[in-house]
């Protein structure tokens, strides 16, 4: 079959077999009971699993629960419900801190039900709501105590559950399916509060088409597919979330026309000012400005004491900074930081400040309100772009120093790495991070072996070769105990993602460079080195992507519909098969790893390629598309690139552009302090 995942896993494999590169697998020990017991259940050898699982609890000690649960598992499939019911108890008894008891204790709901005894299949069912009311295994429960409920016509006890399900899991059993299988109209209504939460938990899912759809239904066409109680009453609360939901699913006409008429209609002022800012967003977002315009200054005259007139004013500022009245612009952003000191926006507004006056000539002006950002989040930002003008201004002690503060940042990231290369440009000298950046007192202290009893479960399931047991240890060990272990234990297990996760969220504590080797991990380093090399890409450009991308889980789908550890548009991964020649390719091949990066680094060279070796237009490209790069280039030219980033129009294209570059820097230094590194052409100088 001449599919596109088959032949390119082949390339793959077979070059790497040539190159004598062997993929990574953790090494495995010689098999013992437990692991022939799971492997067994797992082949559906279910005689055979009970035996070596027997034997398995009695010879391990450490992982005995393992052994006791998948024993429970290999009776149940062979009907010895007896055995079964008596081996999960014993699971839930004795091994309480286990991740595997709260499906033990689910089981035991299940075995009584195979075994015909509803009232201990209820009772069983409860005990664990009780003791895990969010646990992920939680709406599964739910559905079957409200099945066999329903089943036995205890419609009054299966109530308060089917609301819950209802409510708070619509992602999971929540829909029509769910309904037509237990429930009736005549059994459960939901009031309109109950409604509202679940059209809440459905915008927080993210499932915008269905919380709209059951809103409308709702408000406008009717029952939906399950019960609510009628209301004539107008429900505004409901209407604004409707609008949200359109405005959030990128229906931003539709959003605004659902806004309009709560504003024009609404009887509590609350929501009226509410929906006037919302209507204000989504003209923003459908780019009418001066409709924008009027509904803010509509907003900032009426409601003089609103909290939202921040917002309102800084959305004001920043139509006049586009339409190029920077007076106005900064007579609002001043008006702003006036009124409220210590409102969200105030550091983008200083922000603003200081480049209006910076693009205008003003620099004095400039580095005076950017002196203001020095203690914020927009710090570094703030100290390059000093330097850069007491450069301009002559001052060039003042503006080494400044680059100095901005080039003394680990791990690097983009003002750092422009910094330091101004800096050299300076001193006409390389510049080099202090060692003590990234290898202090604490590294003895980190690298140190935990030996704690999780710790030591998990490295045992690994050497078995039971990954997946181990992840499953993994998810509940506390990981601010000692995360350099478990970020290396993840990555030992083949999860990149949540190895990146737990190492990224401790290295602003001092730490040693292992744990920043994990929290800018070389993975699917096989892989990616091999497309490198073919494709002549820098392999730390890849990571750097798939860091800002997808943060390295494979699995991962945008609200866009982007897939995987590129996240590349099904639509251009289909342009990419055809340029690749691979006509049998359908989207769900760019969840396999070795497509995805072969597909994503194959576009991102085609771009660099096309912006002629410049790495910011290219990875520009790579967010915005090249036909906004090529437009933005018409505005601004690419004479002084640093000001060309700074001026990308796209808040999200110029943070990402930062962001990519500034872990191509982090990865680069990194690296080469623990090992000779490939390099070729993409570099910090390609930052012109």
């Amino acid at each position: 079959m001449q599919n596109v995942k088959y032949i390119l896993v082949i390339f793959l494999f077979t070059t790497l077999c040539i190159l004598g590169l062997a993929v990574h697998t953790p090494a495995i020990e010689s098999e013992n009971n437990l692991s022939l017991g799971y492997n067994a259940y797992k082949d559906g050898n279910f005689e055979k699993a009970a035996e070596y699982l027997e034997s398995a609890k009695k010879d391990d000690s450490v992982l005995s629960d393992y052994a006791v649960y998948y024993l429970g598992e290999a009776y149940l499939s062979l009907h010895r419900f007896d055995e079964a019911l008596g081996t999960f108890k014993t699971c839930a008894k004795y091994y309480a801190k286990s991740p595997l008891t709260p499906s033990a204790l689910e089981r035991i709901g299940d075995v009584y039900i195979a075994k015909g005894d509803i009232t201990n299949s209820i009772d069983s069912y409860k005990n664990f709501l009780k003791k895990y009311p969010n646990n992920p295994q939680t709406p599964s429960v739910i559905y079957k105590l409200v099945s066999t409920l329903v089943s036995h016509n205890r419609y009054d006890d299966a109530i308060p559950f089917i609301k819950k399900l209802l409510t708070e899991f619509p992602q999971t059993y929540g829909d029509g399916s769910f309904a037509s299988q237990i429930l009736s109209a005549e059994i459960t209504k939901l009031n309109a509060d109950e409604f509202y939460t679940r059209a809440k938990a459905l915008l927080k899912a993210r499932n915008y088409e269905a919380a709209v759809q059951e809103i409308k239904e709702y408000l406008f066409d009717g029952s939906p597919w399950f019960p609510y109680e009628a209301s004539h009453e107008r429900n505004d609360k409901l209407r604004l979330l409707l609008g949200q939901a359109f405005y959030q699913g990128r229906y931003f006409k539709k959003a605004n026309e659902a806004f309009k008429e709560i504003f024009a209609n609404t009887d509590d002022n609350k929501i009226r000012e509410e929906s006037l800012l919302w209507i204000a967003r989504a003209y923003i977002k459908l780019k009418d400005f001066n409709s924008a315009k009027n509904m803010l200054e509509a907003l900032i005259i009426t409601y003089t004491e609103s909290d939202l007139k921040g917002e309102a004013i800084y959305r004001l500022a920043m139509i006049a900074k586009d339409d190029g009245d920077t007076n106005l612009a900064v007579t609002l952003f001043t008006q702003l930081l006036t009124e409220n000191s210590a409102y969200v926006y105030k550091d983008d507004a200083l922000w603003q400040m200081g480049w209006i006056h910076y693009t205008n000539g003003h620099l004095e002006e400039s580095i005076n309100a950017l002196k203001a950002l020095e203690n914020s989040s927009l710090k570094m930002r703030s100290l390059y772009w000093q330097g850069k003008i007491a450069y301009l201004l002559g001052k060039y002690h003042e503006a080494k120093n400044l680059f100095k503060a901005a080039t003394d940042n680990f791990p690097p990231s983009y003002y750092s790495a422009i910094g330091r290369k101004a800096l050299e440009n300076l001193d006409n000298e390389a510049y080099f991070i202090p060692a003590a950046f990234f290898s202090n007192k604490t590294q003895t202290k980190q690298a140190k072996a935990d030996n704690s009893l999780p710790i030591q479960r998990a490295q045992k399931l690994l050497k078995l070769g039971l990954n997946n047991l181990a992840l499953k240890e993994l998810a509940y060990i506390d990981q601010r105990q000692n995360p350099l272990e478990v970020s290396s234990l993840y990555k030992e297990a083949g999860d990149f993602y949540h190895s990146y996760l737990t190492a990224r969220g401790q290295i602003y504590n001092p730490a040693a460079l292992p744990l920043y080797l994990l929290a800018f991990p070389e993975a699917y380093k096989e892989t990616v080195e091999i497309i490198a090399g073919k494709l002549k890409i820098d392999p730390f450009l890849i990571y750097a992507i798939m860091m800002q991308e997808s943060e390295f889980d494979m699995t991962a789908v945008s609200r866009a519909g982007a897939i995987g550890l590129l996240q590349i548009m099904p639509i251009t991964g289909k342009m990419i098969a055809q340029g690749l020649s691979h006509a049998s390719f359908q989207g769900d091949d760019l969840l396999e790893p070795a497509i995805n990066i072969y597909f994503g680094a194959w576009y991102l060279k085609t771009l660099i390629t096309k912006f002629k070796g410049n790495l910011p237009l290219a990875i520009a490209a790579y967010n915005a598309g090249p036909n906004a790069v090529d437009e933005w280039l018409k505005k601004w030219n690419r004479n002084d690139m640093d000001e060309f980033i700074e001026n990308i129009p796209y808040q999200e294209t110029r943070k990402y552009v930062e962001k990519v570059l500034g872990y191509y820097e982090a990865y680069k230094t990194i690296y080469s302090t623990s090992q000779p590194a490939i390099r070729n052409s993409q570099s910090a100088q390609n930052f012109d």
